[in-house]
């Protein structure tokens, strides 16, 4: 026997009872989610850094549904047979903070991040890591290992 009570008003097929209060809500839903992407224009920040120097270069675009945007396609080629160096493998980046967002987070947490970075089948496959030398952007304090008045 079901859980759920049937009800036989749609023409003598048997139906789910729905409330009134439910369908009136999911009308209010389609409505609004209608009505949001019908949005007609739409304001674009955009920061663009490029091999001519660009480095966070700021620019703001007004748009509308009918406008086409210019991504600029490249064509790339790849040829198997020319190799110009040897792959080792992916990596990324160690900084302190991350290694301090690492160590304030639960450990199964921690586990399951540095599981997406290194697992070959159940993440992104990392096999490289590097650190940088000195404080850095996403370092906590700014420090140096060597004073300049020490470098001769």
């Amino acid at each position: 026997m079901s859980k759920f009570k049937l009800n036989k008003t749609l023409k003598g097929y048997p139906a789910y009872k729905t409330s009134l209060l439910t369908i009136k809500l999911l009308a209010l839903f389609v409505s609004i989610f209608t009505i949001s992407c019908n949005e007609s224009k739409y304001h674009v920040d955009i920061y663009q850094t490029s091999k001519n120097g660009d480095n966070l270069k700021f620019s703001s675009k007004d748009i509308d549904n009918q406008s086409q945007i210019d991504a600029n396609p490249i064509q790339l080629n790849i040829n198997p047979n020319i190799e110009f160096q040897k792959f080792i493998g992916f990596g990324a980046s160690f900084t302190e903070s991350s290694a301090w967002n690492l160590a304030t987070i639960p450990v199964a947490k921690r586990l399951e991040v540095l599981e997406k970075l290194f697992s070959p089948t159940k993440g992104a496959g990392f096999t490289l890591t590097r650190t940088h030398i000195n404080s850095c952007d996403y370092s906590n304090n700014h420090y140096v290992y060597i004073d300049e008045k020490q470098i001769k």
